[in-house]
C-alpha cells in the first residue's frame, strides 16, 4: 500500500513516463508509451515538454522517433520521487498535518496557496488513505493522531523519501549539531560499524520524536532500557537547554527515550548485545524471532550451504529492523517508490526459478490475508540480507542439461561454453562434442539426454526429444534473452532413464 493514489492524473502519468523510460531496455516509440500511459499523442508531447522544462536533473530525448531519458551524472530516479513529494500539494498537506501549524482549513489553504475547496478535497483523500495504517486526521489544529509507533514510522519513511533536510524540521543549527554529537557518541560507545544509514535513521527519528513531544504527543509502551550504552543524561546539559529554549519542553530522561523511540521500542536493534537484552525484555520481539527462525530454517533447507547459526542470528536482527514495527497485524508502509516490486521484477529476469522457490516459502509462512501486503517485502528483505542467497539457491538446483551444437568452426562450441555463463543465470550445465561427425539418428537419440539444445544449425528434419533454440553464431542480446527465458520457466520432468551412446560430451 502506497500514496500513489493521492496524486493527480497528470502527475501519475508523468511519473509513469519517467519510470518506463528509466527501466526500459531499449528506446521506446510514441505508440509504446501511449499504450502504457493510456494517453493521446498531444498529452504525451505535453508531458515530455513539461518534464524537460522542470528543475529536474533529467532530459527526455527523441532520436529517429524513439524516446530515451538521461539523468545527470549525480542523479538517479529517487530524486524524481523526492521532487513530487516536495512540490505536489497533496503531499505538502501531509507534511502540514505533521507540524500542526494551521488552526483550520482556511489557514492551511492560505499557507499552501490553494482554495478552501481543494484543501477539503485533499484532506478527505488523505484521511481515507491514512486510515489504512490506523492514522486519523483531526482539525483545530490540523493534525494526525492514532497508532503513534506506525505514525512515526510513516513520517520517517515519508521524510526520507522526500529527502527532507534536517534543518526543515524547524530547529536551530546548534540544536541539530548537539543531537548529531549525541548520536555519534552513542554509535561509537556501542561499536556500531557501517553506521551512515543508522545515523541517518536515528537523526530523523530523534527530530520526529522531538516534534511530536513539542505538539503534546507521546509514545506508549516504550521499554525502560534499550540494551545499549547511552551517554549519561547529566552530560546532555547543553542539548537540554537548547530543547527547552526552542520547544518549551523540560527535557528529561523520559523525553530522551521518546526521541530515541526506535531503540526503546526495539524496532531498531544495532548489535548482538542489544538483541540478547531485547528478547529477554520484549515478549513480542522474542515471539517474532521464534517464528522467523522457522522461516529462515525453511530457506536454509533450499541452499547448497545451509545458513550458519551466526547467519540466522544476524538475519533475524535485520528482518526485525524492517518488519517488527508492523507486528502483529499492521499494514506495510510505502510512500511512492515501489522498491520491492521494481527490484524483484528486475531480478526475475535472471533468477526467476530461485524467486519462485523463495515466494513459495514466504507464502506458506505468511497468513493468507497478509500475502498482498507483505510477500514482496519479505522476498526482497531475504534476497538483500542473506549473503549470496540467489547464488546459493542456484548451486543447490539440479542443473539444466544443455547441448551446444555449432558448425561454424571446430572451436565455436567451446567459445559458446566460455561466454554463456556470463549472460545466462541459473543452474545450467553446458556440453559440447569433439566428434567430427554426428549422424541424424545419433543426434535424435542424443536429444533424449538433454533438456535443451542450442544450435546455429538449421535442422528441420530433426525429431528432438527436447526443446531446441536456434541462435546466431555470435549470439545477440535477443538470443541470450530467449535462452534465459527457457531457464527461468524450466520445470524438471520426472526422472527418466539415462540414454547412452558412443559419443562422449565435453563439459
Amino acid at each position: 500500500m502506497n500514496l500513489r493514489g493521492l496524486m493527480k492524473q497528470e502527475t501519475t502519468r508523468r511519473l509513469c513516463l519517467i519510470e518506463q523510460l528509466y527501466y526500459a531496455k531499449d528506446l521506446l516509440s510514441s505508440e509504446q508509451l501511449m499504450e502504457v500511459l493510456n494517453c493521446s499523442l498531444p498529452a504525451l508531447i505535453s508531458d515530455i515538454r513539461f518534464l524537460n522544462e522542470e528543475t529536474l536533473p533529467i532530459k527526455i530525448k527523441k532520436k529517429k522517433g524513439l524516446y530515451s531519458i538521461e539523468f545527470d551524472q549525480f542523479a538517479t530516479i529517487d530524486i524524481v520521487y523526492a521532487y513530487i513529494l516536495r512540490t505536489s500539494l497533496e503531499f505538502q498537506v501531509i507534511e502540514c498535518l505533521f507540524f500542526e501549524k494551521s488552526r483550520g482549513i482556511q489557514i492551511a489553504a492560505d499557507h499552501l496557496n490553494c482554495s478552501f475547496s481543494n484543501m477539503q478535497r485533499y484532506l478527505k483523500n488523505i484521511k481515507h488513505k491514512l486510515a489504512t495504517w490506523d492514522i486519523s486526521v483531526h482539525h483545530r489544529p490540523l493534525r494526525v493522531a492514532g497508532d503513534e509507533a506506525i505514525l512515526r514510522q510513516f513520517y520517517y519513511l515519508f521524510f526520507r523519501e522526500a529527502r527532507m533536510a534536517f534543518v526543515d524540521y524547524g530547529f536551530s543549527k546548534e540544536l541539530l549539531n548537539s543531537v548529531d554529537y549525541l548520536l555519534r557518541q552513542l554509535l561509537k560507545e556501542n561499536q556500531i560499524d557501517n553506521n551512515m544509514n543508522v545515523h541517518f535513521q536515528l537523526m530523523h527519528s530523534f527530530l520526529i520524536g522531538l516534534q511530536r513531544l513539542k505538539n503534546g504527543h507521546s509514545m506508549k509502551k516504550l521499554s525502560n532500557e534499550s540494551g545499549l550504552k547511552l551517554p549519561a543524561f547529566d552530560q546532555l546539559e547543553r542539548l537540554t537547554k537548547l530543547i527547552k529554549r526552542e520547544t518549551g519542553i523540560d527535557f528529561t530522561e523520559s523525553s530522551l527515550k521518546e526521541c530515541l523511540w526506535p531503540l526503546f521500542s526495539h524496532q531498531l536493534i544495532l548489535n548482538r548485545q542489544q538483541q540478547l537484552f531485547a528478547i529477554q525484555k520484549n515478549t513480542r520481539l522474542a515471539n517474532f524471532y521464534e517464528s522467523h527462525h522457522l522461516l529462515l530454517n525453511r530457506i536454509s533447507e533450499l541452499l547448497d550451504t545451509p545458513l550458519s547459526q551466526a547467519e540466522i542470528v544476524e538475519n533475524l536482527r535485520l528482518l526485525g529492523n524492517s518488519l517488527f514495527c508492523y507486528q502483529p497485524n499492521k499494514r506495510s508502509v510505502e510512500i511512492l517508490q515501489e522498491t520491492q516490486a521494481t527490484m524483484l521484477k528486475l531480478i526475475d529476469k535472471k533468477y526467476s526459478r530461485e524467486l519462485r522457490k523463495i515466494r513459495t516459502v514466504v507464502e506458506d509462512f505468511l497468513p493468507s490475508q497478509q500475502h498482498n501486503s507483505f510477500t514482496e517485502l519479505y522476498i526482497s528483505l531475504l534476497v538483500t540480507s542473506i549473503s549470496h542467497l540467489l547464488q546459493r539457491l542456484v548451486a543447490a538446483d539440479q542443473p539444466i542439461k544443455v547441448l551446444l551444437l555449432s558448425d561454424t568452426s571446430t572451436t565455436h562450441e567451446r567459445f559458446w561454453h566460455s561466454i554463456f555463463p556470463a549472460f545466462i543465470k541459473g543452474a545450467v550445465n553446458y556440453d559440447y562434442f569433439s566428434s567430427p561427425f554426428i549422424q541424424q539418428e545419433q543426434l535424435t537419440n542424443l536429444t533424449k539426454r538433454y533438456d535443451l539444445i542450442v544450435t546455429n544449425v538449421t535442422m528441420t528434419e530433426l525429431k528432438s526429444a527436447c526443446p531446441l533454440i536456434a541462435i546466431n553464431a555470435y549470439p545477440t542480446a535477443q538470443d541470450f534473452e530467449r535462452i534465459q527465458q527457457f531457464v527461468n520457466c524450466f520445470e524438471p520432468l520426472p526422472l527418466r532413464k539415462e540414454y547412452y551412446n558412443e559419443l562422449t560430451p565435453t563439459s
